[in-house]
């Protein structure tokens, strides 16, 4: 079952003998049962309380691209500013804009876009069909990986996807070759 999450991160200043160090930390998944800015915002906000942070203490937000978390005029970033009394500047995710920027890179060479367009067709054509995932899981070794969606915004997930058809070339190569001989394309 597919559930919705919100990342929770804190950065925070750790001050000892006058030295300060930034600190990173990782609080939780949260599950997000509203995804409105709205219900985002009061989930953020009870789950800071939650842990006993006081939502007050916020000094910075941030968040990918998406309207819904970025927006300025009714985003998350901007709910959340109106929730506390001092300056809560929103700065967009250093991560996702890498992310964005290696997608970018690799999505510029040709034979990297063809490559992975072969990936999704491999991925659509048997995620299409019950009688043929079914057929791969026949023609599959005890423990194969299984074929991952492409997913354009997150590199990660390319490379799962890349890694699981390698793990299954033989397999996929078996079940095409079975069904050209046996014209079951279904």
């Amino acid at each position: 079952m597919r559930v919705d999450q919100l990342s929770v991160v804190v950065r925070w200043v750790q001050v000892k003998d006058e030295e300060c160090t930034v600190v990173e930390s990782f609080l939780g998944f949260v599950k997000k049962v509203d995804s409105k800015a709205e219900g985002i915002a009061s989930t953020a906000k009870n789950f800071f309380e939650g842990v006993g942070l006081s939502f007050s203490q916020i000094r910075g937000q941030g968040y990918d691209g998406a309207n819904v978390m970025s927006g300025i005029h009714a985003g998350v970033q901007r709910l959340i500013k109106d929730m506390v009394d001092n300056p809560v500047p929103f700065v967009h995710c250093g991560c996702l804009n890498l992310n964005l920027v290696i997608k970018d890179s690799v999505d510029s060479v040709s034979e990297n876009e063809k490559f992975f367009a072969v990936l999704r067709e491999v991925f659509s054509f048997f995620g299409s069909s019950l009688n043929r995932w079914r057929e791969l899981k026949v023609h599959s070794d005890p423990g194969s990986l299984t074929l991952k969606k492409l997913c354009v915004t997150r590199w990660a997930s390319r490379i799962d996807s890349v890694r699981a058809a390698r793990d299954r070339y033989p397999h996929i190569m078996r079940v095409l070759t079975k069904l050209s001989l046996t014209s079951k394309n279904e």
